[in-house]
């Protein structure tokens, strides 16, 4: 019993060993973050080990593995989906933005405006819709390719695009009204100064 156990162990250790550089490699392109894959890794090796034989054909083997790997990055990107939009919290991400502008040595004034600005995009992806709000966060702030999005969401490419295309239509007409809001106000402010004498 004790040299079968050996056996399974060594076999194991084998398939672990042929298998891993592939397997993170996938997980690298299918945007993993670095932190995690070795625990997507482990359950993707751990799943093969408690539901199919350790002498099947390395192709066999090989496959499986693959599938069994891309089915939990699949999994990990769905359960991660409703949270990246729920964290998103944009009072904080207005603090790093506006760090990040001190630090890259704009003026103050830049700083400001683009403050403004930034808080005014937030505010209006924040009373989007959200179907629209969750492509754009993940196109737009996040970067993803829009294929990855597509599968993250489980929606066609088609779907994500039109989504895409009317959130920047919403947001638009957000931003061009709060314009117009802000543009009233300081007419109104100026209208109350007093004039200057000569």
């Amino acid at each position: 019993m004790r040299e079968y156990i050996k056996s399974q162990d060594e076999c194991f250790y084998s398939i672990h060993s042929r298998y891993y550089p592939l397997l993170r490699t996938i997980a690298q392109r299918k945007g993993i973050p670095y932190d995690e894959i070795d625990d997507v890794l482990q359950d993707a090796f751990l799943a093969f080990y408690e539901h199919y034989p350790l002498t099947w054909p390395d192709s066999k083997i090989r496959a499986t593995l693959i599938k069994t790997l891309k089915n939990l990055c699949i999994d990990y990107w769905r359960k991660r989906e409703n949270r990246s939009v729920a964290s998103m919290d944009p009072a904080e991400l207005q603090v790093i933005r506006y760090e990040l502008s001190i630090l890259s040595g704009k003026d103050l004034s830049t700083v400001i405006v683009q403050k403004e600005l930034y808080k005014d995009v937030m505010n209006a992806l924040m009373t989007m819709k959200r179907d629209w709000a969750v492509v754009f966060f993940l196109y737009i702030i996040e970067g993803r390719p829009m294929d990855e999005v597509s599968r993250i969401l489980g929606v066609s490419g088609a779907a994500c695009r039109m989504r895409l295309m009317r959130g920047r239509k919403y947001l638009r007409e957000k931003l061009e009204k709060t314009e117009e809001n802000s543009l009233h106000e300081a007419s109104g402010h100026l209208k109350k100064l007093p004039e200057a004498s000569e």
